[in-house]
């Protein structure tokens, strides 16, 4: 048998993690490219969660998750 040799298809790097926020499941990738590290960030919609909610309670959320995830060490 013989191998190929391997082919790079992707040089993105990611980890992802799922978040409750009062019972509803959230999504959040953390990525990265690895040409450039600086070019990656945090990717997650909490949309889903905003029902019947008031501006202000929306922002304090999207505080609260804010920092939820920059304890997450990625």
């Amino acid at each position: 048998m013989k191998i190929k040799d391997p082919v790079l298809i992707s040089k993105t790097v990611n980890a992802t993690w799922i978040v409750d926020v009062d019972g509803t499941k959230i999504e959040v990738v953390y990525w990265y490219n690895l040409d450039d590290e600086q070019s990656g960030g945090w990717d997650y919609d909490l949309t889903p969660c905003y029902e019947n909610l008031t501006k202000e309670e929306i922002e304090d959320l999207e505080e609260e998750f804010e920092t939820v995830i920059e304890d997450l060490g990625a």
